[in-house]
């Protein structure tokens, strides 16, 4: 009975890599003649906006550009034509990327901003802000933590079904393990072949 079992064994080991073995062959002889692959799905990749700037003859603006300096009443932003400053009061409203209200202690040197104002004629290269977006902060304000919190409790709930699945297959390999001995991976296979 021993010599049987373990020539079943050996046969089914040999089947499966045999198996194997002829789809990776399959695959090779497929992927040789047959055409590229399409992407089915690519990342999502966020773009910063380059470089613009748009002045209406009324003399509102559009800047686009790189944050050089920060003041608590202006801003610089390197854009087409130089160096710009928007001034900033207590009307400006400050952005982040997707809308949501900043504060200006988030603005960095070196981040993708908006500015939308008017242009100053009396000073050269200046815009008196009515809205600054900072394109480089992602957050999106108080939703990001009830996203959190939500992906929190999917991973702990996940966990536990894992835990739970993990003592379920402990308790069967212990009660298989009695008849049967030789590595737990073979044992279903075994009994899809009516073998104990």
């Amino acid at each position: 009975m021993k010599n049987k079992t373990t020539n079943v064994i050996a046969g089914i080991v040999g089947l499966a890599v045999l198996g194997v073995a002829s789809l990776a062959g399959a695959q090779a002889t497929s992927t040789a003649t047959s055409t590229p692959p399409v992407a089915t799905s690519t990342p999502q990749v966020l773009e910063m906006p380059g470089l613009k700037i748009e002045i209406t003859p009324s003399g509102n603006a559009l800047l686009q550009g790189t944050l050089t300096g920060i003041t608590s009443s202006s801003l610089t932003v390197k854009s087409w034509g130089g160096v710009w400053t928007a001034r900033l009061s207590s009307s400006t409203e400050l952005m982040r990327r997707f809308g949501g209200k900043a504060n200006l202690s988030e603005f960095k040197v070196g981040d993708v901003t908006r500015v939308r104002g008017k242009i100053d004629a009396n000073a050269s290269f200046t815009i008196d802000a009515s809205s600054v977006r900072d394109f480089s902060i992602m957050q999106i304000g108080d939703a990001s933590a009830k996203i959190e919190k939500k992906i929190e409790k999917e991973i702990r709930k996940d966990l536990k079904e894992e835990k739970k699945e993990e003592r379920r297959e402990e308790r069967e390999e212990s009660r298989g393990s009695r008849n049967f001995r030789g590595p737990a991976w073979l044992r279903p296979l075994l009994e899809r072949f009516g073998i104990r």
